[in-house]
Parts: C-alpha cells; structure tokens; sequence
C-alpha cells in the first residue's frame, strides 16, 4: 500500500472497477488507485460484456461463459437473435484483481472523502496527484452537480442452465415504468436479474415472483444503480469525470460496461500521451470533451426511445415481433455492437471519431 507524502503522484485514480481499471491498464506507472474495499469485492452489475474487451484487456482468466445467442422474450413470444460477436459473462473478483494487478500501481484501500484541488481527503490521509481521475461510480465522490438520472437493478446468481443471454419483456417489468429482466448464464449457474428506470418498484418482490414461476428460489443478491445521461462537467480543474461517474451508459439496455471500458481507454491512453510530453493538459481536456461529446447527442436519441418506451410499454411487442425481424434488424444490432469497441489504435480511434 503505498504511504501518502508531501510528494505529487501524476495520476491518482479514484474506483477499481471497470472505467478506473481501463485508466491504469493504459497509463505508465506512478499511479495510485484508490477503493474503499478490495478490487472486486462489491459487484453491482451482470457482468456481461463483449468478449472482444475481455481479450484486449488479457482478462481471459475471468471469462465464466460466451456465446453469440441471445434470446429476447415478451408474454411467451420468443424472438431469438445471433450476433456476429460473442458476448461473455466474467467473475467479477477475477476479471478487477488480474486488472489492478500491475507493477506501476499502487493501491491505496481506502474511502476518498472528497477532493480538494490536487489533494485527495481519505481515511488514510491526505494524497497529492496532479491529475485526478473520478471512476468512482454514479454517486461519484465530489461529484460538482447532481447525480445523473439512473435505474435501479438487483440480481442473484443461483444454479440453473440457459444456452443464451436471455432478455424478458413480460408486464410486470415494463409496467408502470419501462424495465425488464434478464437471464445471463455463467456456465453452472445464470444471473437473473430485474432492472426498472421509472417509478417506485420493490424489485425483489419482482424478481422472485419471476423466479417462483420458475421454481426456483432467489439466492443473495447484490444490485446498484444504472445511470443513462452523459452529465457535466466531464473535467473541472484538476479532476476528469469516467464511466458511471460521468453518466456514461446506453440508455435502455442499460449497458455500461462496454463505455465505461472504452471511454476509460481513451481517457488513459490521452493522459499517457501527456505524461510523455505529446500533450498538454489543456489538450488532453479539449479532446476528452470533444470524444463524449461526438457520442452524447447519440446516447440522448437513444434515451428518447426510452422515454417512448416509458410511457408507451406497450410499444415493445411491436418492437420484438417486428424489429427482430429481416436484414434491417441485423443492421441495426451491428451497428450497436460496434459501438465503444476496443480501439486497435487509440490515436487512430480519436482522429476517427473527432477529426
């Protein structure tokens, strides 16, 4: 662990999961990573991303199962769907313990109190970084505004067998506010979970009706929040605002894995390229803003047909029976898997996306 000083630190990151991982892994070493527990201690998500990220990241110890099949379900209609890419489910513990294991970080297992200038306020003390970077979910440590508008998802992983990623539509999830619940497999076990974005809903109370219809029985569960608007100020001073703590998520899927790993890439391979004097900072906060921002007005489209979908539930039979069908459903789901892919080269990807 390392010890605080009087002494700068470059880079201190605050949040050891995906997004702050995604920083570390691009940046040269010294780092600090901060997190109130153990990396990997608290999941609060599915855990299901492409394998593609997986792999760039050379996590592929933490890969509980992968197929291309996903199955979407509304009032016993099935519509199922392949995909040109495989998607995975990963152990949590594994996947954030083999990505914070890296020569040129130091952990530092601690709550971050707030954030004063270039000073990290923690429980252990005082920390100096020049640049600080704010991974530390949707309820972000200092956060300058208020918390990005979210869902709320819960989730318990019980032994049962599904042969693919399975999304349910059936009334009680997208009544009364638009949600839904879902099916993941991890080989001899499946998370099932319910997430819903509008109104007052007890989701356990859901997800184990769900379950009993099943018979099966809730296990423990975990659970958090899903935020879906890409908030401001991304960059205020000396701290850059990623993944959940900026917003960063697509609405109505609710997957945010997939942005949190690429906006947190880009974020550390610009920060590397002002630690070696390629940039300044003033150009790394130029060109992060304008990276979400070429994708904000994007991500705000999408949240419109969430909007639809929340006062219209009705609206996802239509959109089952009919838009998973024909060659223009296989574009439309290209297009959205190729979103927020990892980046083969990052200066490539940033020319690509902001010119």
């Amino acid at each position: 662990m390392a010890e605080s000083s009087g002494t700068p630190y470059p880079v201190a990151v605050i949040g050891a999961s995906f997004a702050g991982l995604a920083v570390a892994r691009q940046l040269p070493g010294p780092l600090l990573l901060f997190d109130r527990a153990a990396p990997g201690a608290f999941q609060s998500s599915a855990c299901a991303l492409p394998l593609a990220w997986v792999r760039h990241l050379g996590l592929d110890a933490s890969v509980r199962f992968s197929t291309s099949r996903f199955r979407c379900v509304m009032n016993g209609y099935e519509a199922p769907i392949e995909l040109n890419e495989p998607f995975c489910t990963i152990d949590y513990p594994t996947f954030c313990t083999a990505g914070a294991d890296l020569s040129h970080v130091s952990f530092v297992q601690s709550k971050v109190h707030r954030v004063e200038g270039h000073t990290l306020q923690t429980e252990q003390g005082p920390y100096e970084a020049e640049v600080i970077v704010n991974a530390s979910g949707w309820n972000a440590v200092d956060r300058p505004g208020p918390p990005p508008p979210k869902g709320v998802g819960i989730e318990t992983e019980i032994p049962a067998r599904v042969d693919a990623f399975e999304f349910h539509f059936d009334r009680p999830f997208i009544q009364n506010g638009y949600g839904y619940a879902w099916a993941f497999p991890c080989g001899d076990t499946v998370r099932f979970g319910v997430i819903k974005y509008y109104g007052r809903h007890n989701l356990k109370t859901l997800l184990t009706a769900w379950l009993e219809s099943k018979g099966l029985k809730v296990g423990a569960t975990h659970g958090g929040a899903v935020p879906y608007l890409p908030q401001e100020p991304l960059v205020q001073g000396a701290m850059f605002q990623t993944g959940d703590a900026a917003g960063l998520c697509f609405p109505v899927t609710g997957e945010g894995i997939r942005l949190a790993l690429y906006f947190g890439t880009m974020l550390g391979w610009l920060l590397r390229s002002w630690r070696e004097g390629k940039r300044s900072l003033e150009e790394v906060r130029t060109d992060y803003r304008a990276l979400v921002q070429h994708y904000e007005g994007k991500l705000r489209a999408v949240w419109k047909l969430q909007k639809a979908l929340n006062r219209y539930p009705f609206l996802m039979g239509p959109l089952l029976r009919w838009g998973t069908r024909g060659p223009h459903f296989r574009l439309i789901a290209n297009k959205y898997l190729h979103c927020f892919r990892p980046p083969a080269d990052c200066e490539t990807e940033l020319a690509r996306v902001i010119g």
